[in-house]
């Protein structure tokens, strides 16, 4: 089989990742070997028991290995000195950072920092893993192929990481993704200073290019905070992303991080005025209507950001699988006296629609034919069809579409 793309040299970025044919959406991209990885633990790239296992790993390579590593871009968010390395991490990081009697070769430093610049997984939580190929792929905040998180199956020892195309890729195109699955709840601002500090590189994807148009450079608005409501300027864009982040924290339970902090390492940026945290009114619902709504609307910014990656497919998942729940317990979805029934018509109407939403995404990250999607086809219809509410209410919203169509109406 032909491989779907090519490395070759690109100018600014040292390597790039491109299209050799046209890839449809939802094709698989290439599948790379883990080369190696830092265990689940709380410390940085920059701590010494990190950079043991690093060079434990590199010492285990074979010859050829260790050349194609070494070749590896050491990025740009590097020093030599250890005392600029503990100003760049958190205070919990500096303290497990040596500043004084610690010296290193040039080469032993150099895989050191290949293994900062290159390394994917959280920092500072979680394990960090590297591949050979994946790590030639550029970022981008807005990016045309993602990065499949498979947990233990895919970073295990011998396992393969996937990367998928999110949208149509043309020949000659090349292949990006996004090195950092919490950009999409930060603004534009706030990325291009982590990438900045973190990856030591000006990002100039088309998602970080200031807005042109007129509509989208700076509205106006209303933003609740503590004590009521207040008015704020910001581009479009920056109000999504700031919406995703408060979304996504409130769907998690959790207070929404505030990244602006990143705004004050070193950074040439001008930085303006930061929304409010605290945006999202509390909403007299219960809290599985709160959990639909707020994944709803949280596909709906996400697309809007042009992110049609994995939280999509699981946001329409969660809306749907929450709001079924709902419709099958919740005897109130029915309805009572005359319009018996209407209540539920219009709630499998939504159900269906994001569930088809569902199955469409999940056919942007896996494809339309491959046996995951065929399988969470099944699923869905087996879904239904094993509760009677669903069944009932599912067939008289195809018969009201069927109706409405008869009547030259829209749906």
């Amino acid at each position: 089989m032909l491989s779907l793309f090519q490395i070759r040299p690109l100018q600014g970025k040292g390597q790039g990742v491109f299209a050799t044919s046209i890839i449809p959406s939802g094709t698989t991209i290439m599948q790379d070997r883990k080369i190696m990885r830092s265990p689940q633990s709380n410390r940085s790239v920059f701590s010494h028991a990190t950079e043991t296992e690093v060079e434990r790993a590199f010492n285990g390579m074979s010859r050829h290995n260790q050349e194609r590593y070494l070749a590896m871009s050491t990025g740009g968010a590097t020093n030599n000195d250890p005392q600029e390395k503990a100003e760049r991490t958190g205070p919990l990081e500096r303290d497990s950072y040596h500043t004084t009697g610690r010296e290193s070769t040039d080469n032993k430093q150099k895989l050191l920092d290949i293994y900062r610049a290159n390394a994917f997984g959280e920092d500072g939580g979680g394990e960090k893993y590297m591949f050979f190929d994946i790590c030639r792929i550029n970022h981008a905040c807005v990016p045309n192929a993602e990065l499949l998180n498979q947990g233990d199956e895919g970073v295990a020892d011998g396992g393969l990481e996937t990367v998928v195309a999110l949208q149509t890729i043309d020949k000659g195109e090349e292949i990006t993704i996004c090195y950092n699955m919490l950009f999409c709840r930060m603004t534009r601002v706030q990325r291009k200073a982590y990438a900045r500090r973190v990856w030591g590189f000006e990002c100039g994807c088309a998602g970080c290019l200031p807005p042109t148009r007129p509509d989208a450079v700076s509205t106006t608005y209303g933003l609740r905070t503590g004590r009521g409501g207040m008015g704020m300027s910001m581009s479009m864009s920056e109000a999504r992303r700031t919406l995703i982040n408060s979304l996504v924290s409130r769907l998690e339970g959790r207070s929404a991080p505030d990244w602006t902090i990143l705004l004050g390492l070193r950074s040439t940026i001008p930085t303006p005025k930061q929304p409010p945290i605290d945006i999202i009114s509390p909403l007299p619902l219960s809290p599985a209507q709160q959990t639909t709504a707020l994944n709803v609307l949280l596909a709906s910014l996400l697309l809007a950001e042009n992110l049609a990656g994995t939280t999509v497919l699981n946001a329409y998942t969660t809306a749907t699988m929450t709001l079924m729940k709902q419709i099958e317990a919740d005897p109130a979805v029915e309805g009572d006296g005359e319009g018996d029934g209407v209540y539920v018509q219009v709630a499998c109407r939504f159900a269906k629609k994001w569930m088809q939403l569902s199955m469409k995404h999940g056919a942007h990250v896996r494809g339309t034919l491959s046996q995951e999607t065929m399988g969470w086809k099944k699923a869905w219809e087996g879904r239904v069809q094993r509760s009677g509410r669903l069944r009932e209410g599912f067939a008289a919203v195809d018969g009201a579409k069927e109706d409405r169509i008869k009547r030259g109406l829209r749906w």
